[in-house]
């Protein structure tokens, strides 16, 4: 059977808030775009997403996001863009070349698409949580619990603990309460071999600095999740003491009784794709991980190539749609879709967006702009 090969102008690999909003940009500017993304739905983990964005003085709103990502998914279609859901990406090669897979073995998608221009925004992962009991039905991280909160509407149980202590934890643990889920409280891990970053008392302290209140939730710094417990589900907790120094003191273990176990351990970029085509990477734990090496328009070393959202940096969706706006103008002015003076007064146009977004969202890394300081220097240097 002959493969079955589509053209665009561009490509976009992921349909999150970073990749429907680049896609609708540029095909607003008059580039043909095609995006593919494995989700049956377009949206990425926006969907799962009901936050609260601060503006000035106490002014808030709130974002749900399944309706936020319905109302991208649809500015895009007016824009002409083609969104291929249930579309997996299994290599990309230069040219560009993107060679995709069905999810859904029944379901009809290309094998390759082919394009001068490609963006990638694939976004974040989440950290797993290695403790004993951690496979037993009952726990989830957060994605998952968000996930059933928001879009199914379904109670993870009635009443859990949030293992993990980080801004994210602070927000599923609100998201709990609003569905009707007791949260018993915020505390982290006790240390392990598998267990991921620092839980000292004042590190964790320092993570938080700036962070969303806890509203009535205990968080509790010197009290620790040894291990989850129970034999076909979860039904509870045993908790350990802490000294000052996060380690555990011995003879102050109880169990509590809990339905649901919820771990929250960070998210790290997914680098995966851009590392298969020789994108430079480099590591800076400010942004999550390993990220990919760009510029500040959202350009990479390798012509042709843009990236977006928490790709760049673990980010929230209002920073992951400005940043998609922004590779969308600059893949377009790539292209010769956009003349240089106008591509620039967009450009800064967006950029103003960008920053604004980012004064007014929630900070899921708050030395994230440390982490930029530090990558721009890095493009800077490659430059000379």
């Amino acid at each position: 059977m002959p493969m079955r090969v589509e053209h665009a102008d561009l490509v976009v690999v992921g349909a999150g808030p970073a990749g429907l909003s680049a896609a609708t940009e540029a095909a607003r500017a008059g580039v043909r775009v095609i995006v593919v993304d494995e989700s049956p739905v377009p949206g990425g983990c926006l969907r799962f997403e009901l936050q609260e964005l601060f503006g000035p003085g106490d002014h808030v709103e709130w974002q749900v996001g399944v309706e936020e990502a319905h109302h991208l998914a649809c500015a895009a279609e007016a824009a002409g863009v083609c969104v291929i859901p249930g579309a997996s990406v299994w290599g990309i090669f230069p040219g560009w070349e993107v060679y995709v897979t069905p999810v859904d073995p029944a379901s009809a998608v290309p094998d390759v698409i082919r394009a001068p221009a490609l963006i990638v925004a694939t976004g974040a992962a989440q950290n797993p949580m290695v403790l004993p009991g951690w496979t037993l039905p009952g726990v989830l991280n957060a994605g998952a619990a968000q996930f059933l909160l928001n879009v199914h509407r379904i109670r993870p149980g009635t009443r859990a603990v949030v293992v993990g202590i980080d801004p994210l934890a602070l927000v599923v643990a609100r998201q709990l309460t609003f569905g009707g889920v007791e949260v018993k409280a915020i505390l982290p891990p006790a240390p392990g071999p598998y267990v991921i970053g620092s839980f000292q008392p004042d590190a964790v302290t320092r993570s938080l600095d700036g962070s969303l209140p806890v509203w009535g939730i205990p968080l509790l710094l010197r009290r620790a999740v040894m291990s989850i417990e129970g034999r076909d589900r979860v039904e509870g907790v045993r908790v350990v003491d802490l000294d000052a120094d996060g380690h555990i003191i011995p003879g102050g273990e109880e169990t509590w009784e809990v339905d649901a176990a919820v771990t929250v351990a960070g998210l790290f970029p997914l680098v995966n794709l851009i590392l298969s085509v020789g994108c430079p990477v480099v590591h800076i734990p400010e942004l999550g991980g390993h990220v990919p090496l760009y510029g500040p328009d959202l350009e990479t070393p390798l012509s042709g190539l843009f990236v977006a959202g928490s790709l760049t940096g673990v980010v929230g969706s209002p920073i992951a749609a400005a940043q998609g706006r922004l590779a969308g103008i600059t893949a377009a002015r790539h292209l010769g879709k956009l003349q240089a003076g106008r591509a620039a007064q967009e450009q800064e146009r967006i950029r103003a967006s960008l920053s604004e977004a980012r004064a007014r969202a929630f900070e899921f890394l708050p030395d994230a702009d440390r982490g930029m300081a530090r990558l721009a220097g890095l493009w800077d240097r490659r430059a000379t």
